[in-house]
């Protein structure tokens, strides 16, 4: 358009200047010719001097031929990768690196790839998380329903794959939506967090409701019940709720990106020969690469067993003339190759060694086909490679066959010491528990998986050999494979890894003792309980036993199950923490007067760290279980227990303030809470002094990420404020004067809790400290009122616009009817008297501010006057004044802040009561100083 607007600007000018020119020459005269040229030549070079200083068209023809094909091959290469595409265009200059330029880019250009857009908006780094930020900030979600919101969001891009990307995305989006619609201005959500994980439960409710592989749809009582109790511990409107549901079922969300976005050769037409040659290259190398795999995994043919089973026979003949193990082993290695290969039976291959389950099952079926017996029917047996669609046949043959194979597992590897049967049996219970997992039976794989947990003698005194070594890295490699599907058998893991641990310290080579939290009492209690011999006996077992493992057992092998927590699913990371908590309880609540230990306390550190960057949504279910822990763990009475507990809670708590907090959300305040539990429960005045440290160094090392997190540490010293130890007060005040002194503008979130935790330190036995604390409250006070006045912030005069909305529609509607009219006339009559009696009694009021306290702040200033009214009851008569005068004060210099009905409260509730104390005390004593300051503010 630009182009074809310059070049028609061009062709009207030399039309005019030739029209021009013609009426000149025929209205002058032969005579002023010469004149005539003179005044031409001027006017010509008059043009050319302007043309010089416009450019030419083709030179701007050029420029925007080469800035659109340079979007265009940024575009491509944004396809392909995002940073690449991005960081060209920066580079050349066509987008600045600016967290609003480049949303907006995203937004604009329909070629883009929508998943792409996903993947890059979805990035933890810095740049990406403004420009997430920026992308769903300018997104209005004012007045839509949730499901209408939720597909607005998706609309011009795709979720990605990754869990932890979608969940930075709709962490975004729910803070927007609930920041659009505010609870008091009616919206569904009190918090962000109910708009979270409702946004999470939609996503999840729309596959199963559109995925034609789930059979087992979810109903809406289901997904009612599923998210109970969400919205800060409140449920959601059913109605709306229902509404919801209804919306998903009848209309999909379509989140699978491709149909927008265009191909590489959709755009290749733009590239030059060389580049489509390329490309051209690469598809037919990649379409060659996947022919070859489906030639390679093309599935093989059933094979009998009659082509294998004379080889098979002779490697077992030359196996047994190398035996020389006495009858009876022979026996039950007999019975165990025919009951052993029963988990296996689905598998065949031509190269298994000798100590194969399935050859020696293999060579029974050859042998008795080899005898004669053919299968009924004349037919050979045959075996087939099993499938994921065979597993609804499968299960019921496993059913049949696990109790009597475990019977076989069990009694052979108890009565044989031979390494070999041990190895056998031990691959099987192996198998055994994969078999169980896949099918999701938990009987057999907990009777294994126990099976196992007796085999490995860890807790008992009994001397190790072999086999117990090979049961207990068996049992590590199952929780290492298998985790996923171990479900409470994870309990039965990890007390043998905590005995084994216990069993490790025990070892004179050990730097660590086991009796680390010993009072000094359970050695001599047990010394008296038990003889000298005995207790000799077990420690040298105990010794011979850790140095076997410390030669045969690599640490490794017991770490990994740690550190690969943080790939198991989300369900399976429930289970481990639930189950690792409990064995933790066990180890630090001993029974028979041990010693606690804390080696399951310390893994609980350690795989927290592992698992803090989970999705929100199943970080909150794993604090769940573990906040409950430490709240417990934080108040036992060992003190060094307790102690060592609420420090390990402050370095996670360190850790997790490092992430940042979106307003609307709790977050953090569900991560301390254990603080607050530990310090209303516990009984030591050590651990308390401990909890007020910890929050003092996380309010100085992570202060700039506090947001919730607030609320728990004014809770905290509201209750340190209430405690009689003078050097307890001191410290959380001291805490306090920092907050209020160092970060006061930090706080405005939470500036009621703040009020109540001052008002608190001002009611305790320290009279200086309670002093200041009404100076402060005065400071909270003179700030609540800068913000509630018109110059206080945005805040004000967007509700003063919607109420300037709300009246001109209340007056629409007041000019229907003149007898309507007349009647509220008189109505406004009367009111205008009876408060202009109310004026001789209430204050000076500033009509033209009287609607400018906003309903979110009058409690706090009602928290704050309270406090004060609270006070003047106190026996102490320099504090009991400070507070009149401060409240009167207050009341003075603020009150044309507040409506009608706002005084109306404050006389109700705060200055009424005042007034009878006053006069009750005045009948009964002679009047003092602070009757006569509350008479001559009531003047």
């Amino acid at each position: 358009i630009t182009w074809c607007s310059v070049l028609k600007k061009g062709e009207e000018d030399a039309a005019r200047t030739r029209e021009r020119k013609e009426s000149q020459d025929r209205s002058l005269d032969d005579d002023n010719a010469s004149r005539h040229s003179d005044d031409v030549g001027r006017a010509g070079a008059s043009s050319s001097s302007s043309t010089t200083n416009r450019p030419a068209f083709s030179q701007q023809f050029n420029l925007q031929r080469e800035r659109r094909a340079l979007t265009e091959k940024a575009i491509l290469l944004f396809n392909r990768k995002p940073k690449k595409g991005i960081k060209f265009l920066e580079d050349h200059g066509i987008l600045q690196k600016d967290a609003k330029a480049v949303a907006e880019f995203l937004k604009t250009h329909k070629k883009l790839d929508k998943t792409q857009i996903g993947e890059y908006l979805g990035e933890d780094k810095d740049f990406n998380k403004e420009v997430r930020y920026k992308y769903i900030e300018d997104l209005d979600f004012t007045g839509m329903q949730f499901d209408e919101a939720l597909r607005y969001f998706l609309k011009d891009f795709r979720l990605p794959g990754e869990g932890q990307k979608i969940d930075r995305l709709v962490v975004k989006f729910a803070d927007q939506y609930t920041t659009n619609n505010p609870f008091n201005r009616g919206g569904k959500f009190r918090t962000a967090d109910g708009a979270y994980v409702l946004a999470y439960a939609t996503i999840m409710l729309h596959t199963d409701l559109h995925n034609p592989g789930v059979k087992n749809k979810m109903s809406k009582d289901q997904f009612i019940n599923m998210n109970r109790g969400i919205d800060d511990g409140n449920d959601i409107d059913p109605t709306f709720m229902s509404h919801l549901y209804d919306k998903i079922q009848q209309e999909e969300i379509h989140m699978t990106g491709g149909d927008s976005a265009p191909s590489e050769w959709q755009n290749a037409a733009t590239l030059n020969p060389r580049k489509r040659q390329t490309m051209f290259q690469k598809q037919t190398e990649s379409l060659i690469k996947q022919t070859e795999n489906l030639i390679r995994t093309k599935k093989p043919k059933r094979r009998s067993i009659s082509s294998s089973s004379s080889s098979i026979l002779r490697q077992q003949q030359q196996h047994d003339t190398k035996k020389s193990a006495a009858a009876t082993a022979a026996s039950t290695t007999k019975n165990d190759s025919h009951d052993v290969s029963a988990p296996n039976g689905t598998k065949t291959s031509d190269d298994a060694g000798e100590s194969s389950p399935a050859n020696n099952l293999l060579k029974d079926a050859a042998a008795s086909a080899a005898g004669g017996g053919a299968a009924v029917g004349g037919h050979e047996d045959e075996w087939y490679d099993a499938t994921h669609a065979d597993l609804d046949a499968l299960q019921p043959m496993f059913d049949l066959l696990w109790c009597p194979a475990f019977a076989t597992f069990s009694l052979v590897l108890k009565e044989n010491d031979e390494p070999k049967v041990a190895k056998l049996c031990l691959d099987n219970y192996n198998s055994a528990v994969r078999l169980s997992s896949i099918f999701a039976m938990d009987t057999p794989r907990d009777a294994f998986v126990k099976s196992l947990q007796h085999f490995s003698l860890l807790g008992t005194i009994k001397p190790l050999g072999f086999k117990n070594v090979e049961a207990i890295k068996t049992l590590l490699h199952i929780a290492y494979a298998d985790g996923d599907y171990l479900k409470d058998s994870w309990k039965t893991v990890l007390q043998c890894i905590s005995e084994y641990d216990k069993l490790m310290r025990r070892s004179p080579a050990a730097q660590t003792p086991v009796d680390v939290f010993d009072s000094g009492t359970s050695g001599a209690r047990e010394a008296k309980k038990r003889g000298k011999k005995s207790i000799q006996r077990a420690v040298q077992i105990h010794h011979q036993n850790a140095e076997i493992l410390r030669e045969q057992l690599d640490p490794a092998l017991v770490d990994r199950v740690f550190t690969h927590s943080a790939h198991l699913n989300s369900e399976a990371i429930v289970d481990f923490v639930r189950n690792l908590t409990q064995v933790s309880q066990s180890e630090v609540y001993t029974t028979n007067n041990e010693t606690p230990r804390v080696f399951s306390l310390q893994k609980i550190v350690e795989i927290t760290y592992y698992n803090m960057n989970r999705i929100r949504l199943v970080w909150s279910r794993i604090w769940n279980i573990l906040s409950a822990y430490f709240a417990k763990a934080g108040c036992h009475p060992n003190l060094q227990v307790s102690l060592y507990s609420i420090d390990s809670l402050r370095q996670l708590a360190m850790k997790f303030l490092e992430k940042d907090e979106l307003a609307h959300y709790h977050f953090q305040k569900q991560f301390l809470q254990p603080f607050e539990d530990i310090m209303a429960n516990t009984k030591s005045q050590e651990s308390k002094a401990l909890i007020i440290q910890c929050i003092s160094r996380m309010v100085l090392g992570r202060v700039a990420n506090v947001r919730s997190g607030w609320k728990s540490v004014f809770i905290v010293l509201r209750i340190a404020a209430n405690d009689r130890d003078k050097s307890l007060v001191t410290a959380a005040f001291a805490l306090q004067e920092k907050i209020m002194v160092n970060y006061f503008t930090l706080i405005s979130k939470t500036l009621q809790e703040c009020v109540l935790t001052l008002g608190t330190f001002a009611r305790n036995s320290f009279t200086n400290i309670s002093l200041k604390s009404l100076d402060y409250i005065a400071k909270c006070a003179a700030h609540l009122a800068k913000e509630c006045s018109v110059e206080g912030g945005p805040e004000v005069k967007k509700e003063k616009k919607n109420k300037k909305k709300k009246k001109k529609k209340q007056q629409e509607k007041e000019a229907v009817g003149d007898e309507e009219k007349k009647r509220k006339i008189h109505e406004e009559k009367e009111e205008a008297t009876s408060e202009g009696k109310k004026q001789h009694q209430l204050p000076p009021i500033r009509r033209e501010n009287s609607e400018e306290v906003l309903s979110s702040s009058f409690p706090v200033w009602m928290t704050i006057f309270k406090c004060y009214s609270t006070l003047l009851s106190d026996n102490r008569f320099a504090l009991q004044n400070r507070a009149l005068e401060v409240l009167f004060a207050t009341l003075s210099e603020h009150g044309d802040l507040f409506t009608v009905d706002n005084w109306k409260k404050i006389f109700t509730e705060v200055l009424f009561p005042v007034f009878n104390s006053v006069g009750s005390a005045a009948a009964t004593t002679p009047p003092s100083s602070a009757s006569s300051s509350a008479a001559a503010a009531a003047r």
